[in-house]
């Protein structure tokens, strides 16, 4: 049987990613695949050099240059446009390396299985444990109780445990292959979400029509967890993570289920308040308001973005 998928098209999205994104191009360069393989690279408005003298350092690697940030979900998209000549399209985290043989895999599992919208690698920590064990970061994506998507395998020493290709509930936006066919029908990320929970926003999506989802052990792909995003946390990053699990549950958990999202986002509302205000002044001490104005706004932009507006950044 001819192979389905023979042209792939791999997107890496760069923003201030010096360090670490020749290693992550060399890698995608040197895998060993029978099809044809194009990478590009989107750069959401880089100043720390890292898409300086391209021609020279990637001349192979064709670059598309967005000018400001847009996030995961916006840069990833100028990458998804034009996709008539190709049959897939690879997303790679800048933090992400593959092995030679990764994408074969991902690959032949599409071509098996008509159903399937996305094959997932397995993602291992770029570092092994303090004994050099290799981490899981990711075995495909599964649904915790309160039906929010959650990294499977996640801090588990890999010893084979996960070595059988099966259906997950969600793949990985840091390592994954999206047959067009699923793109074509499911849409796009939805820019509005800027950075967290638009893969799986997009993978609920797709799993509403019925498309699903193969974990391939075989593809191995190493990562080095948050490096792509600063490796911090910040206000901003929690701010996103507590808007967009808000508003991807309410989309697609059914009401029971959203209800419970809401009422801990409000209880934790609560909570900042009497510990972060009242307790202070009780003690006669200044009261801690940003953290509370973080909870706020971010349950206020999810209920403006579930309207369908477009709340700007804080």
């Amino acid at each position: 049987m001819v192979p389905v998928i023979q042209r792939v098209r791999a997107v890496v999205l760069c923003w201030n990613n010096a360090g670490i994104i020749d290693r992550c191009l060399e890698h995608l360069l040197a895998t060993e695949w029978a099809g044809q393989l194009d990478v590009v690279v989107v750069d959401n408005g880089s100043t720390d050099g890292s898409v300086e003298r391209w021609d020279q350092r990637h001349p192979a690697v064709r670059l598309v240059q967005i000018g400001a940030n847009l996030g995961y979900a916006g840069g990833m998209n100028r990458g998804l446009v034009d996709l008539d000549d190709v049959d897939a399209v690879a997303l790679v985290n800048s933090d992400a390396f593959v092995e030679r043989g990764w994408l074969a895999p991902l690959a032949s599992a599409l071509d098996a299985d008509a159903g399937l919208g996305a094959a997932c690698p397995k993602i291992l920590f770029a570092e092994p444990d303090d004994e050099g064990r290799p981490m899981i970061n990711n075995v495909g994506n599964e649904l915790g109780p309160t039906w929010e998507l959650h990294d499977r395998g996640y801090g588990e020493v890999d010893h084979g445990q996960y070595d059988r290709a099966e259906d997950v509930w969600a793949w990985c936006g840091a390592a994954a292959l999206l047959h067009r066919r699923y793109l074509d029908d499911v849409g796009r990320f939805d820019e509005r979400l800027f950075l967290y929970g638009e893969d799986a926003d997009l993978a609920w999506r797709g799993a509403r029509k019925g498309w699903r989802y193969r974990y391939v052990p075989a593809s191995v792909v190493h990562h080095l967890h948050r490096a792509s995003s600063g490796g911090q946390r910040t206000p901003l990053l929690d701010h996103l993570n507590r808007r967009n699990r808000l508003v991807v549950v309410t989309r697609h958990g059914g009401l029971r289920i959203a209800l419970g999202a809401w009422t801990r986002a409000l209880g934790g509302i609560l909570v900042a308040v009497g510990t972060d205000v009242v307790a202070p002044l009780a003690r006669a001490r200044r009261p801690r308001l940003a953290p509370l104005r973080r909870r706020v706004r971010a349950a206020i932009d999810a209920v403006r973005l579930l309207a369908g507006g477009h709340p700007p950044l804080p």
